[in-house]
């Protein structure tokens, strides 16, 4: 039995690991769909409170990206993003940290910001280009931090949500893939 052990528990990390990996393609397709409805503009990771901008890629019924992840944006505040089917697709199965049930995964600044995202067709390499990854904590990432707020929490690599919405396991990461 004791043989058997390990055995399980890469196993389980395989399957935490494609869970993962489904919800940063849920995610990425969301994206895909909200670009489609408005003209190639891609969504941003903050959204204007009347005020200011304000963080948050969907962590907020405010921010109208919400509806592209299956949630009412009338509810006066959800927690986290639950899908239809009750799970979060925003905390990976993986994540230990204690805000892992609203953040598991942070967003690409140079992408996703207010003042800096734009249409999906003015990048050029976006199968290189990486939107969204495991992190922690509602604090994104750009080609000067990604280093350290990027997570390698799947046997020592970052599942990464790539601009054309594929994901891949990557061990490393560089910053041509995060900024071009």
């Amino acid at each position: 039995a004791a043989m058997l052990l390990p055995a399980l528990s890469k196993a389980r990390e395989k399957a935490r690991q494609a869970v993962c990996i489904g919800n940063l393609k849920q995610i990425g397709l969301a994206i895909a769909r909200y670009s489609d409805d408005y003209e190639g503009w891609l969504p941003s990771s903050y959204f204007w409170n009347g005020t200011e901008w304000y963080p948050g890629f969907g962590w907020s019924s405010k921010n109208p990206f919400i509806n592209y992840l299956g949630y009412d944006n009338t509810d006066p505040e959800p927690t986290g993003w639950r899908s239809g089917t009750g799970r979060h697709i925003n905390a990976c199965p993986s994540n230990r940290a204690v805000d892992a049930g609203l953040y598991s995964y942070i967003a690409n600044y140079l992408i996703l910001q207010p003042t800096t995202h734009g249409k999906n067709s003015q990048f050029r390499k976006v199968s290189n280009l990486i939107t969204m990854c495991d992190g922690t904590g509602s604090i994104g990432f750009d080609d000067t931090n990604y280093q350290t707020r990027i997570t390698y929490r799947h046997a020592g690599g970052t599942n990464a949500l790539f601009l054309d919405s594929h994901v891949q396991w990557k061990t490393k990461i560089t910053v041509d893939m995060v900024k071009e």
